[in-house]
């Protein structure tokens, strides 16, 4: 191979200039400065791999395949180096090599600076423990037969770690860190979805604390959002470890999102190597030029550079990320809630179908139009790190109660379910209590998800799958209001998960300490946060936090979703509701990466004086800070007592103390909220 910069390597079998590459690419400069050997974990070098053809009635050779035909590379330790080519090219073959499934023909591979053909078996066998591979077809890498404890347990029991103990805390920990329930090990692989199973595997991998996992497509058969699951939490296991991966892939994308080396394989040799960012920026081999001009982008207008470019007429145009018309696919008809389908107009209760209808003088396509403009003001793929780049600019505005909004406008809500019985039974209620609020100045609405659980549906007769649209409806419906609402400024959505206690509505959100422990409580939190995390809100709101037991709980059940989130407690005085210290409270989100602000909610106004600061002080992060009107809830009664102590004014003194959410919660309405924007906007 030749060298064009540092690290950034090609091979020359075919030395024709591509496009309009410049001729002096093909000339060989000065070698590139050589790594460091006690950086090097894995080297392979002039690796070959044959497989014999045969054939007739005696099964004779009749030829060799070519597999893996002379490679040579080297993955530093800690990094994760992305293998890409097109299937067949050799690159599982290589990975299979390099993970002990099959002898090289010719070549060596060193690890952490040994040659592994010359161990014994007993050696290769310890050795083993170091590289573990993380299949392709999760499904295919299980046993179905055998349970999930059993699948973990099996890596420790063959190589003799520990006692049956000790094999059953790891696979615990492990459950923990992957982020599924302890009680998964009494389960089938066939019990869990595919990004699940693909947890597992990853888990399994983990297993015997390797220093080298081989990754062969772990999330090609996966959804695009259960993908950057995966992937997010391939790299914060990385962080966490010290891992080093070698990641296979066909897809560029994922391999630019994870890889700080990029291979490229053809016709089982590498034909083009080096850091991500010059590969591709700048590739070389005309094979990577090809590739990479087969690469769908977001916004062709606005790449640059030579590949982008020529490929761009080809490219799809930018979808807008809210589409109208409006229907709601949901068919319940369960606890007393309404009907809605997907076609027609919204009829009065008991009517034949339920489609919402637009707004007067609007037809879809205006409204669709509209849209456009919206998705650029706040666009849902991007939207966690545009949040976090607005925070530190300065101060967002939230917006107030969406129950009292919605109470106001003469809906009831004296039922468990709270706001979240209208996401089924008046969709549009919902939309126009987060219009009012935009319009008041609110820049982010929190959705009607509060209260809205797998559990709590269930006693009203809702299963799960209607369940999961009615959360996404959340989302859809913020969004929607959004898109209604006539503003220059960005709009955000974040996707409210209220605590325990809001389920079992009995006041105890306002208290903690429900006798739950902590894998307790994230087994309850976890599948609605990634059912609304699919739905690609710009923030999760893991609000109304009452003890640091839940917090943790939702800490570790937002690892791995892609979605940024705030983390915001219930609080009396300097303590949580439970009594614990707020500052060990604020402490556990400062090094928490999925958190991009922390603070308090639904407390006095007075409380919020201390916590701001508190809260800055404790974390460096972005503070929220959103109180109640001063009364409070009498959960028998089910109404607010007490004088109002709302005042707007304070919101420049918590935005001085380093608030950079500031809105209402419980009592506080859009004529609060757009003198809260006022005063924070001048």
């Amino acid at each position: 191979m030749q060298a064009t910069a540092a690290g950034h390597r090609f091979a020359c079998f075919h030395p024709v200039p591509y496009g309009d590459a410049p001729a002096e690419q093909v000339v060989t400069p000065p070698p590139a400065a050589a790594t460091e050997p006690g950086d090097v974990l894995l080297e392979l070098d002039a690796l070959v791999k044959e497989f014999p053809l045969t054939g007739g009635p005696f099964a004779r050779r009749r030829g060799t395949v070519s597999a893996v035909g002379g490679v040579s590379l080297s993955v530093r330790r800690g990094e994760t180096y992305g293998l890409v080519g097109e299937s067949g090219c050799g690159k599982t073959t290589l990975g299979r090599i390099v993970a002990g499934l099959e002898e090289p023909t010719g070549g060596t591979v060193r690890f952490d600076g040994r040659d592994l053909s010359g161990l014994s078996r007993a050696e290769r066998r310890a050795h083993r423990r170091r590289i573990q591979l993380m299949f392709q077809d999760s499904t295919a890498a299980m046993d179905p037969r055998m349970r999930v404890g059993e699948i973990l347990r099996e890596p420790l029991v063959i190589q003799g770690v520990g006692t049956r103990a000790d094999q059953e805390r790891l696979t615990a920990e492990l459950l923990d860190a992957v982020g599924l329930p302890r009680g998964a090990v009494h389960r089938y692989p066939h019990e869990f979805s595919g990004g699940q199973r693909q947890r597992l595997g990853l888990a399994r991998a983990l297993t015997l604390s390797p220093d080298l996992v081989v990754a062969d497509e772990p999330v090609s058969a996966l959804d695009v959002s259960v993908q950057a699951q995966i992937l997010n939490l391939m790299r914060e296991l990385q962080r966490e470890r010290g891992l080093t991966y070698l990641f296979i892939s066909h897809d560029l994308a994922v391999i630019r999102h994870l890889a700080d080396t990029v291979g490229v394989m053809y016709l089982g040799r590498l034909v083009e190597s080096g850091p991500a960012e010059q590969v591709y920026a700048h590739p070389l081999h005309p094979y990577t030029r090809g590739l990479l001009d087969t690469v769908n982008v977001p916004d062709p207008a606005a790449a640059s550079g030579g590949t982008a470019s020529r490929c761009a007429a080809r490219r799809r145009p930018r979808r807008s990320p809210v589409r109208l018309p409006l229907p709601h696919p949901l068919s319940v008809r369960r606890g007393g809630l309404r009907e809605h389908g997907t076609t027609g107009q919204r009829t009065e209760r008991g009517g034949a179908s339920g489609r919402v209808p637009l707004p007067p003088g609007r037809d879809s396509a205006s409204v669709g139009g509209m849209n456009e403009v919206a998705s650029t003001r706040a666009d849902p793929g991007n939207g966690g790190s545009a949040l976090a780049a607005a925070l530190a600019r300065g101060p967002l505005v939230l917006d107030g109660g969406l129950s009292n909004q919605l109470q106001a406008a003469g809906h009831d809500l004296s039922d468990d379910l709270w706001s979240a019985r209208l996401l089924a039974e008046r969709p549009d209620a919902v939309r126009a209590a987060h219009r009012a609020y935009y319009e008041a100045g609110a820049d982010v609405v929190t959705t009607a998800s509060y209260q809205a659980t797998f559990e709590g549906f269930a006693r009203h007769g809702i299963d799960a799958v209607s369940t999961a649209e009615l959360l996404r409806l959340s989302v859809t419906l913020a969004r929607e209001a959004a898109a209604l609402t006539a503003a220059e400024r960005p709009l955000w959505v974040a996707a409210s998960a209220g605590p325990y206690g809001a389920m079992l509505a009995d006041g105890s959100e306002y208290r903690g300490r429900y006798g739950l422990g902590v894998a307790d409580l994230e087994r309850f939190h976890r599948p609605r946060l990634e059912v609304l995390s699919d739905a690609a809100p710009d923030v999760l709101a893991l609000e109304t936090v009452p003890d640091l037991d839940e917090a943790r709980a939702l800490l570790r059940a937002v690892r791995g979703l892609g979605v940024p989130a705030w983390l915001s407690f219930t609080v009396t005085g300097d303590r949580t509701r439970a009594g614990q210290p707020l500052a060990e409270a604020f402490a556990l989100a400062a090094d928490a990466d999925e958190v991009i602000a922390v603070g308090v909610n639904c407390c006095d106004p007075r409380d919020a004086d201390t916590a701001v600061p508190l809260a800055a002080r404790v974390t460096g992060k972005p503070v929220v800070v959103y109180p109640n009107s001063g009364e409070s809830w009498d959960a028998a009664s089910r109404t607010w007592q007490g004088p109002t102590r709302f005042a707007p004014r304070q919101a420049s003194a918590w935005r001085d103390a380093g608030a950079r959410l500031v809105g209402g919660c419980c009592r506080v309405g859009p004529e609060a909220i757009a003198k809260v924007a006022e005063e924070l906007r001048g």
